[in-house]
């Protein structure tokens, strides 16, 4: 039952249901007028509608937002994951909203960050991303952590990793949802709400017996998992294009808690598994929703076409260097112009 908040008329209860519920007006009765200028206070008054969008930024702080959470490195990692969840326009569309809510009180409080027009920004660029081969994940897999949080990062991964799943979805996989005799692991997507099965990785049953009992913000996930990664040598040199510029780095720096389930597609597609197994066995309605944002390389093109990259290399094949050399210290320029 929704919560009772006296200030509010009863189509104010209503148009804000959703938020209330959610426990964003737990403080609005002690003072409506200060509440209203909190950042998420000032934000769903004015979005009611939007409440999916400060969950984002509330589950990855771990707490509801407040002005001092508008920084830049926060901004950064709700911006990857808005655009990462949805499509371009929506992105822009609660970009705009959220500028139009910091521009409306830059004046009257203190906002840490000082190029939040910037991050928030979505335009029709290409954004790359990475992905953990078979054996950078088997690194990860032999990797002994140091401490419960790595333990648990570790574990939600390399469930990621082996079953496609989603971060929300690995963190509840257990041992239950395996049938050992068929060799299956099935759940319902928490997002979706559609069934998925797939083999059981070989690798994976270690992790679903284990508990998963800790509770960390995706900040925290993100930090761990790079730093795991770090001390596992994943650090060949890499440079992706992204938010409008190019970004190289050792490639430990560009995992986050989505490469797992993008690894998970991409070396099935290597192994030469169809695209629409892919994306029957991560929940995708369509190959073409897997292909576009999880296949990391993928060119889409026919023999044919392929044919024009690799003729040059089939011609240079019955030639070989010694050949080369041979032709050329016989064939002198006077024989040449013959």
């Amino acid at each position: 039952m929704t919560k009772s908040i006296k200030n509010l008329t009863v189509q104010e209860r209503k148009k804000y249901a959703n938020a209330i519920r959610r426990g964003y007006f737990d403080h609005y009765d002690e003072c409506p007028r200060a509440w209203k200028h909190t950042f998420a206070g000032a934000f769903i008054w004015k979005n009611p509608m939007r409440v999916a969008y400060i969950e984002h930024f509330r589950h990855l702080l771990g707490h509801i937002p407040t002005w001092d959470d508008i920084t830049d490195l926060n901004l950064e990692d709700y911006a990857e994951i808005i655009l990462r969840r949805y499509s371009a326009n929506s992105a822009r569309t609660n970009f705009a909203e959220m500028k139009a809510i910091i521009n409306r009180h830059i004046y009257e409080v203190d906002i840490p960050s000082k190029q939040f027009a910037q991050i928030l920004s979505s335009k029709a660029e290409p954004s790359q991303s990475i992905y953990l081969n078979e054996d950078e994940i088997e690194r990860i897999d032999k990797y002994i952590p140091l401490s419960p949080t790595e333990e648990y990062v570790k574990r939600i991964f390399l469930i990621e990793a082996y079953t496609g799943a989603r971060n929300c979805d690995s963190a509840r996989l257990t041992i239950s949802n395996c049938d050992i005799s068929s060799g299956l692991i099935t759940y319902v997507s928490q997002k979706t709400k559609t069934q998925i099965s797939l083999p059981l990785h070989s690798n994976l049953l270690p992790y679903l017996c284990a508990p998963a009992t800790r509770k960390i913000t995706l900040s925290t996930f993100n930090a761990t998992l790079r730093q795991i990664c770090f001390r596992c040598d994943i650090d060949s040199p890499t440079t992706l294009y992204r938010r409008g510029r190019y970004e190289s780095g050792p490639k430990w720096q560009f995992v986050s808690s989505h490469t797992g389930r993008r690894s998970f597609a991409t070396n099935l597609f290597l192994r030469n598994a169809h695209p629409s197994t892919i994306a029957r066995m991560m929940g995708h309605s369509s190959p073409e929703i897997t292909m576009r944002r999880y296949i990391i390389g993928y060119i889409e093109a026919d023999k044919n076409v392929m044919e024009f990259f690799k003729k040059e290399d089939k011609e240079r094949e019955t030639i070989s260097p010694r050949d080369e050399a041979k032709g050329r210290e016989t064939t002198s320029p006077s024989d040449a112009d013959r």
